[in-house]
């Protein structure tokens, strides 16, 4: 009797010592991914520096940013589409529509260019 309420011991303290953990952890990988998000959101970092060629996006009238987003992370203009739509919305970019048009651009410009290039900014 004795050794199995040990054993029910044990395991409850083993499951509530290992939720603890997967929570501490689960709060940590979060504070990164959005420490990192942040960190491309709010500073005008290319994507890549050392990739120049360039690749043309179309922009129509009923373009938005989130669909414009998903097209630069396709064509791996940007790293995260979450970025931009961040950097948009967080700043003076969401008063300036998108300008449609043709445009040329590459890995090795950073957000806030190529909202300056789409806004027309």
């Amino acid at each position: 009797m004795i050794k199995k309420q040990m054993n029910k011991k044990f395991w409850r303290t083993f499951r509530t010592v290992f939720l603890e953990a997967l929570v501490i952890v689960t709060v940590i990988l979060v504070f990164l991914w959005m420490n990192q998000l942040a960190y491309y959101s709010f500073s005008n970092v290319p994507y890549d520096k050392n990739k120049e060629q360039e690749v043309t996006v179309q922009v129509t009238e009923n373009t938005e940013i989130m669909e414009l987003s998903d097209t630069l992370k396709q064509k791996e203009i940007v790293g995260s589409r979450y970025a931009m739509i961040i950097r948009y919305y967080c700043s003076d970019y969401q008063y300036y529509e998108l300008c449609p048009g043709t445009y040329q651009i590459s890995a090795d410009m950073g957000i806030d260019d190529l909202l300056d290039e789409f806004t027309g900014r």
